[in-house]
């Protein structure tokens, strides 16, 4: 008897996109990965990533079970025997050295899966510790923090209007590649298209003319790290030609003369110095955008991880609130998801509420920032980090100054970690907890709904049954909770599954019709229709009003004007591909087909004043590190800056990742000093990176 094919239906779990997929199975065999045409919330649309699914899934170096670092070996073991020996380690260090000694770290893949979404919070419940750190306070806690003060939420972000906007302004995004980013839009394309085609407009600010910014009406380079000059000089402009009308926003706004007197320093002759916008541009710039029928302004990881990434991200929010653009269609909403964990008004941070040990750095909504982790770990003294848990997450190579961090790391007296590779964060670990591919799990885009610029949703169902000896994440997290619970004499949680919880969820949302039930039978996900203003209702502020004059914000302008610029220095600059995924997908024989993107791009004319040929392997320095790479000329990069893909080089003992080991590339991250971040919010810094490039047989 032949085998016989089935179509399942899938959301794609990989980023925020959600696209619906269609995976043509042989038994449990991939026979083929395609965007779903019907999907209500995607239509079609899939990058190369959903399609190396059938790699991730697949893929001989994914480990299949337990495992117990023995020296330089690992030791498989039954999952009773690593579960027991990694509660019983944490529990030792929390009894002799206090709870805050034991941290938890999540990545970027837990934002999207939700069984760590429903059974994350009962383990840190039981830690009991301070020391949680996210991927988060990379790149989205200047956007937290401008949403936590100014409209009492850290998630309540609003969202481009895509489908009705005539006017789409977008700084530090490549939403051509990424598929937005707190602005969840597969096939970008589309709207753009249909942006331009009922006569709207579209313009990129950006210091790489980007894929989008090709697609665009008009593109200007920007010096890296100047978004906030641009941006106030455009509201500088805004007050002095009278086009302040915030609409019927007018009467729920605080603190509005106290911006005007602020913004006077910050003219778009000032800014035109520094930015090396135009300050022609600039203006015009402000006075379309203001007098255009409807708007928006988007921003994104570009300008949130930079040096005053707050500042550019409140001057967003203020762009789209004084033009009468905040809470109205064709401007920017808020999304109503159906599952609104993210924004439960119990969950509004109170802020700042924690701070580091080490350089008493801010937290925000529960979370500490990475900047301090690897300080966190090396310093001694009460409180001294000595245990981790890292959950999803790749520190070792995402995170800034890797050496220290990888120094850090190698230092715990216990690392568990919960993974599906063996990869240069978990070559550090003691215990080794493996959890099943993102097909086999259920999934439902509780992240990605929140910040959709359509309400919809979408569940699927796993595509099938864990194979090896692993685990669902969830019930990974939720056997680790018990076994501490048992050790601590706590009670345990009431043990459900994510389906459980998803339903629970769903009959209290805002779509409080829509049940699991119904979303099992509409594989093809449900279009809750168009985004609609809802914010005065909303506001979670204390006094239930827009606070636009933030203290902290204001005091950190003084910083902004004392900054000077960096000499002599190349700025250097991140970009995103198609086909990569932060620095986990690299194993993918799919994606790594092609030629990689791992080239240092400059501009020529860098080049020549460097005496650098194409292709030759240039030395690039910066406070904290240098590395050696090959250069690629290009004139889509502003002169002074040069560009590096992130994620790169997989070449550390002791991992297993053989595709992505026998790549060339070096990790941007070497580069980076954890110590630079942007003040009011803490996050990392990690573009406009003062360095120097040098030829390789020169000092």
């Amino acid at each position: 008897m032949s085998p016989s094919r089935t179509i399942r239906h899938q959301v794609c779990p990989l980023c925020e996109a959600a696209c619906g997929l269609l995976i043509e199975t042989e038994d449990t065999r991939i026979v083929s990965i395609a965007g779903n045409p019907n999907d209500r919330h995607s239509r079609g649309h899939i990058c190369p990533k959903g399609v190396a699914l059938q790699d991730l899934h697949g893929d001989p170096d994914r480990i299949r079970e337990p495992m117990i670092r023995t020296g330089r070996n690992w030791e498989p073991v039954t999952w009773d025997a690593a579960l027991d020996l990694a509660a019983e380690r944490l529990d030792a260090i929390r009894r002799k050295r206090g709870r805050d000694a034991v941290g938890i770290y999540s990545g970027n893949p837990s934002a999207h899966n939700i069984g760590s979404a429903s059974h994350f919070r009962p383990l840190l419940a039981e830690l009991g510790t301070r020391q949680v750190y996210s991927s988060a306070s990379i790149d989205i806690f200047p956007n937290m923090l401008v949403s936590l003060l100014m409209y009492g939420h850290q998630f309540m972000h609003p969202v481009p209007d895509l489908e009705r906007t005539d006017f789409l302004l977008m700084l530090g995004a490549n939403p051509l590649v990424s598929n937005g980013s707190l602005m969840t839009a597969p096939g970008f394309a589309r709207h753009a298209r249909a942006l331009r085609a009922r006569g709207g407009r579209f313009i990129v600010i950006d210091p790489r003319k980007t894929e989008t910014a090709k697609m665009a009406d008009a593109h200007h380079f920007i010096v890296p790290g100047t978004d906030a000059e641009l941006l106030l000089a455009m509201i500088h402009v805004l007050f002095r030609d009278k086009l302040v009308k915030p609409g019927h926003l007018s009467k729920l706004i605080d603190g509005l003369d106290d911006v005007e007197a602020a913004i006077v320093p910050f003219t778009p002759e000032r800014a035109a110095k520094i930015t090396g916008v135009g300050r022609d541009v600039i203006v015009a710039l402000a006075t379309d955008f203001a007098r255009s029928a409807t708007a928006a302004c988007y921003g994104r990881i570009g300008i949130s991880v930079q040096k005053f990434g707050t500042l550019a991200h409140w001057a967003i929010q203020l762009l789209n609130l004084l033009t009468g653009n905040l809470d109205r269609i064709g401007g920017t909403l808020l999304a109503k998801p159906a599952v609104a964990r993210l924004l439960r008004p119990e969950l509004a941070a109170a802020w700042p509420r924690q701070h580091s040990r080490v350089g008493r750095l801010p937290g925000i909504g529960g979370a500490l920032p990475v900047a301090a982790l690897a300080d966190e770990i090396l310093a001694p003294g009460p409180g001294q980090l000595r245990a981790l848990i890292v959950f999803a997450g790749n520190p070792a190579s995402s995170l800034a100054n890797t050496a220290k961090v990888n120094r850090a790391l190698s230092s715990l007296e216990c690392l568990v970690s919960i993974d599906i590779y063996l990869n240069e964060t978990a070559r550090h670990a003691h215990i080794f907890l493996p959890s099943t591919s993102p097909l086999e799990r259920g999934h439902y885009p509780t992240f990605s709904a929140t910040f959709a610029v359509r309400n919809f949703a979408n569940y699927s169902p796993p595509v099938f049954e864990p194979s090896g000896n692993v685990l669902p994440d969830w019930q990974i997290l939720d056997e680790l909770t018990r076994r501490l619970a048992a050790l601590s004499g706590s009670t345990p949680p009431v043990r459900r599954s994510p389906e459980d919880v998803l339903a629970e969820e769903l009959a209290s949302g805002w779509h409080p019709g829509l049940t699991f039930e119904a979303l099992l039978a509409e594989p093809d996900g449900i279009d809750l229709g168009p985004l609609t203003p809802s914010l005065p209702e909303r506001l979670l502020t204390a006094n239930g009003r827009i606070n636009v004059a933030p203290t902290i914000i204001l005091k950190d302008l003084e910083r902004l004007r004392a900054e000077r610029d960096a000499g002599d220095s190349l700025l250097l600059i991140g970009r995103r591909s198609a086909r990569s995924n932060n620095s986990w997908m690299h194993n993918s024989p799919r994606l790594m087909a092609r030629r990689p993107d791992h080239y240092l791009q400059m501009h020529p004319r860098d080049m020549a004043t460097r005496g650098v040929c194409e292709g030759e392997e240039i030395r690039l320095r910066s406070e904290t590190g240098e590395m050696v790479i090959a250069v690629q000329a290009s004139e889509e990069i502003m002169p002074g800056v040069v560009c590096l893909p992130h994620g790169w080089g997989h070449r550390d003992e002791g991992m297993r990742l053989g595709v992505a080991a026998a790549l060339p590339g070096e990790n941007f991250n070497l580069l980076v000093d954890e110590q630079m971040i942007d003040v009011p919010s803490a996050g990392s810094v990690v573009q406009g990176i003062p360095v120097q490039v040098f030829r390789r047989d020169t000092d």
